[in-house]
């Protein structure tokens, strides 16, 4: 494609592979990558010429555990070929082979699918530290992340963490649902007990 018009009828004529995207002027490159920002929507399908690929697993939910923190770090470290092979199980060869504007769409599709289930963990999850919590430094074990919810469904034995991370993550997030719960109505108990003496 290398040194073809850059006129935006051109660019959707022709359009370029990963591949050719590298190869093309800096100019269509900028055409390219403004309508990659502002003009493409998400697409779960994603398309090798003639063929059409779908997730491996369209609903991110039903991914294991590791599955969806590993994609999580890809999406967040911008590693969208790294993304790409999870989702859809693909090669870096046939990656190379992808039509630039439907591998962005795909991607878009694969962030958008992960913003949903942050959004419902936050809505079902998120919770602020009491007072005491932070003076007992409850922030200490940000760091941690998921390895945290990891210890407390294992009850503290690593040996049973392999076996978790590969359940579903709906079946995770189900229990932590449950525990939140559970500690919440123990919490209430405590309060109302508390008031009566």
């Amino acid at each position: 494609m290398g040194k073809k018009s850059t006129s935006v009828e051109n660019i959707f004529k022709c359009r370029p592979t990963i591949k050719q995207y590298a190869r093309l002027e800096d100019e269509s490159k900028a055409m390219i990558d403004l309508i990659i920002k502002h003009g493409i929507k998400p697409n779960k399908e994603l398309r090798i010429k003639k063929k059409k690929l779908k997730p491996v697993q369209e609903n991110f939910w039903f991914l294991s555990w590791i599955e969806l923190i590993n994609l999580r770090g890809a999406v967040e470290e911008m590693k969208i070929f790294e993304a790409l092979e999870m989702v859809y199980n693909i090669s870096n060869k046939q990656i190379t082979k992808l039509d630039v504007f439907n591998c962005f769409a795909a991607y878009l599709w694969i962030c958008e699918e992960l913003k949903e289930i942050g959004r419902v963990e936050v809505d079902r999850l998120g919770s602020e530290p009491t007072a005491e919590e932070k003076n007992a430094g409850v922030d200490l074990l940000t760091e941690f992340d998921y390895n945290v919810s990891l210890d407390v469904l294992a009850k503290g034995d690593i040996l049973k963490y392999d076996e978790i991370l590969k359940k579903p993550y709906a079946v995770i997030f189900r229990k932590l649902c449950l525990d939140k719960v559970k500690n919440q109505i123990q919490q209430n108990f405590i309060t109302n007990a508390n008031r009566k003496t």
